[in-house]
């Protein structure tokens, strides 16, 4: 890594972040990484933006180290274009519902109300798991109705 190459980056950066938990350094090994267009640290700054993890909760940041990460490589599309995906509909869930509540979860009263803020994570720890449970049962609906349609039509035949 001290030699500048983008893979050790990306490596010391994932032992920073996974192991170690020392988010600060891993974000900045994967500042230099993705300054020397390494998709993959690219894409790992980025998400870094999302959660707020080493770095301030950014949207506009997290979004160009995204959109960057798919330029570098064409494996970074589908990750990249999912996380863009998934953090839009996450802010848009918590934008709506921090304008009609407080953020404590009160209702806001006439002049209270305010257009949402831009500069909030509004995340939580857990909304990853929250957005996997619903395209889980969302999944779940959808092998089901499948399946009863198929049984429908072999029955007919």
């Amino acid at each position: 890594a001290e030699q500048g190459h983008s893979s050790s980056l990306l490596r010391m950066g994932d032992v920073a972040y996974s192991e170690a938990n020392d988010y600060k350094t891993a974000a900045s090994a994967y500042k230099k990484g993705a300054a020397m267009q390494n998709a993959e640290a690219t894409f790992s700054l980025g998400w870094m933006y999302l959660r707020g993890f080493g770095v301030s909760a950014d949207r506009r940041m997290a979004m160009r180290y995204l959109e960057m990460s798919k330029r570098y490589s064409p494996d970074a599309v589908v990750p990249a274009t999912i996380a863009m995906f998934v953090a839009r509909t996450v802010w848009w869930f918590v934008d709506t519902v921090y304008m009609f509540a407080g953020p404590n979860g009160y209702p806001l009263h006439g002049s209270e109300r305010e257009t949402p803020h831009t500069n909030r994570s509004g995340f939580g720890l857990q909304w990853d798991a929250l957005v996997v449970a619903a395209l889980v049962v969302l999944m779940t609906v959808i092998l089901f109705v499948r399946r009863r349609r198929l049984q429908l039509q072999h029955s007919e035949i």
